[in-house]
């Protein structure tokens, strides 16, 4: 049992990632994405707003953005 969601990301059907929700983060999301070897990610964002950077190290490595009127997703 666990106090927070976690979730799997799976390549090819071996696991890639594991994603763990940070507890006590109002306002705003956060997730460590634990990878294989020593440097994990680090996600932030607004739920509201689908806003979010993942950084590794304090480096910001990728952005993920959501409209919320559009057709699709970029």
């Amino acid at each position: 049992m666990a106090l927070r969601p976690t979730y799997e990301i799976r390549i090819g059907g071996e696991k890639a990632a594991e994603v763990r929700k940070k507890l006590l983060t109002p306002f705003r999301d956060r997730f460590t994405i634990d990878v294989p070897g020593p440097d994990d990610l680090e996600m932030k964002g607004d739920l509201l707003d689908h806003e979010y950077v993942i950084e590794r190290g304090g480096t910001e490595v990728a952005s993920v953005s959501k409209r919320w009127l559009t057709i699709r997703d970029t």
